[in-house]
């Protein structure tokens, strides 16, 4: 097969494995806040307390810690793909 072939599904996979990275970080955020928002109106109707407190304090940490797993998966994937671009367009030209 020539080179400028596997250089071309290399640029064409680089470019799918960043769109890819994209979709799943934002398909995981939106899961995350959702699950936020349902902690948040479960909170509205317990009683005040500590116990309210520690729920409260346990799920803005959830949200930061999959925000920050979310980033990583993002960069991840465009890593990844901008390394396949590189070297589809090394092997294309």
């Amino acid at each position: 097969m020539p080179e400028w072939l596997v250089g071309i599904f290399c640029i064409l996979s680089g470019v799918i494995a960043i769109v890819t990275g994209i979709v799943l970080a934002g398909q995981r955020l939106q899961r995350v806040i959702r699950i936020y928002r349902r902690r948040r109106g479960v909170l509205a109707t317990m009683p005040e307390g500590w116990g309210v407190w520690f729920v409260e304090g346990f799920a803005e940490m959830m949200v930061g810690a999959n925000f920050v797993v979310a980033c990583g998966i993002v960069m991840l994937w465009i890593v990844l793909g901008v390394w396949l671009a590189s070297l589809g367009f090394r092997l294309t030209f």
